[in-house]
């Protein structure tokens, strides 16, 4: 007779699942806002400038400040089931905020403007091949003394099994 041949083929299962409780945890940073945003002072002679302590201007200020480590504000995301490939944010961030798209991190650096005061909610989205997750977020700007601001971000309420945060009353919160 005829010889039978058996063979094996192994292929990888992998399952998706659509991502759910995507969420920020409450992130808090004290930063320097842009040396450019300084209030002008009158200079010895004449003109406008930023006051440094000997020269009158704003070279020892840019100075002083160009010696400082940049300070950077950065919040994470976290999604409790599966995984996220693509996050999007809406409104857009305010000038100096920026979005990453691919790991939904909100992140701020001190180059920038920022308002003196700015509380405004944002709905952030997570997707992957299986389906999206979302959550809504405060994004808190207090302006503070010395050019120094702070910049806050966090959950509203607790997602729910679509993933966007309801108020404790049940009703979707919007503080913006």
């Amino acid at each position: 007779g005829a010889q039978r041949s058996v063979g094996t083929c192994r292929l990888p299962l992998r399952a998706a699942f659509a991502p759910a409780g995507l969420r920020y945890p409450a992130a808090e940073k004290v930063v320097e806002n842009d040396v450019e945003s300084l209030p002008p002072v009158p200079r010895a002679g004449g003109g406008l400038g930023l006051a440094g302590p000997s020269d009158g201007g704003g070279e020892t200020a840019r100075l002083f400040r160009s010696l400082l480590p940049i300070v950077r504000f950065e919040a994470f995301p976290v999604v409790d089931v599966g995984t996220v490939d693509r996050f999007e944010i809406t409104p857009s961030l305010p000038r100096g905020m920026s979005f990453n798209e691919k790991t939904g991190r909100i992140s701020a650096t001190p180059r920038h403007r920022f308002p003196a005061s700015f509380s405004h909610t944002f709905e952030v989205y997570g997707y992957n091949s299986a389906g999206m997750t979302a959550c809504r977020i405060l994004l808190e700007v207090i302006g503070g003394s010395w050019n120094l601001v702070t910049l806050r971000v966090s959950t509203v309420g607790v997602p729910d099994a679509t993933g966007i945060a309801a108020s404790p009353e049940g009703s979707v919160s919007d503080a913006g």
